[in-house]
């Protein structure tokens, strides 16, 4: 972490992670999904229904599918499921903005740099690349367009410039929003991820609370089908999603009153210093992982 006037500080990740490209990602976890037996890809936009039977899905090409459960995943602003979901909510004129870089000087960790109103998240990929991801908390009204208010965040972060090479991929923005939803799950369907409720990017989990709330949503389907009780299911996944959420969300509030208010950023940044074993205990609930202990 590097903030304006305080020492850097380092903290350890919980568990070894490795970072890829969204489109990677999204390969490999094809490829281990066309393997499976019992699954069936669909590559098309769908509508669901409900229906006294479950769900109906009719797909953009007109064909339908039935089933008996439905685990949504379509992001804060899907429309699945509406009947458990409210409105979008857009909460100021924040932006995110992403480009990937050539890596100057071989960074082999995540690397944030807080403060002026802009948060730089540096990321290593393979190849030699840097991810750059930011978010703006209250863009200037004068500067327009992805790439000038990428050039506009990096001139006020002169610590990040020196990272970055040549950019091997276009600034792109969008809004960034919140949404939680009136409840998770009916008992039938399940919100998950983003759609059950927005891990704020402040903290980099959203994949990870994508697929923990997956497997809890797989978990609980499981069990009911088992003829366990379906009340106790349902409000132990309630609680599951809330602990999930929960404490990350009071993490992100804390880290957005630090990046607008530098005199608090260097006074975190020195306790943090101080006492290494709070700096590792917010590490572990960012990650949603116990604390390990001696």
């Amino acid at each position: 972490y590097f903030a304006p006037g305080a020492r850097p500080l380092a903290i350890d990740f919980p568990k070894p992670g490795r970072a890829y490209p969204r489109p990677i990602l999204d390969r490999l976890m094809r490829e281990r999904l066309r393997v499976q037996s019992n699954v069936s890809i669909v590559e098309k936009k769908a509508n669901v229904e409900r229906v006294s039977e479950g769900f109906k899905m009719t797909s953009s090409d007109g064909k339908t599918y039935y089933s008996e459960w439905l685990v949504v995943a379509d992001g804060a602003g899907g429309k699945a499921a509406r009947w458990m979901r409210g409105p979008a909510e857009i909460t100021g004129p924040r932006l995110g903005i992403r480009t990937r870089h050539a890596d100057l000087h071989g960074l082999d960790r995540v690397e944030i740099h807080l403060g002026q109103g802009v948060d730089f998240y540096l990321t290593p990929l393979a190849g030699g690349l840097l991810n750059a991801a930011l978010m703006i908390e209250n863009p200037p009204p004068e500067v327009h367009g992805a790439a000038s208010l990428f050039a506009w965040a990096l001139a006020r972060h002169p610590s990040v410039q020196q990272r970055l090479g040549e950019m091997s991929t276009v600034a792109s923005c969008v809004p960034l929003q919140h949404r939680y939803p009136n409840q998770v799950t009916d008992g039938r369907a399940f919100l998950i991820g983003d759609a059950g409720g927005v891990a704020d990017p402040i903290l980099g989990t959203g994949l990870a609370v994508a697929l923990r709330t997956g497997f809890q949503a797989a978990e609980a389907v499981a069990q009911i089908k088992c003829n366990a009780s379906k009340r106790n299911v349902v409000q132990a996944f309630r609680r599951q999603a809330r602990a999930e959420r929960g404490p990350r969300q009071k993490l992100a509030k804390l880290l957005h009153f630090a990046s607008s208010h530098e005199r608090v950023t260097r006074g975190a940044v020195a306790l943090l210093h101080r006492t290494p074993g709070l700096a590792k205990r917010l590490a572990a609930t960012a990650a949603g992982v116990p604390l390990a202990t001696p």
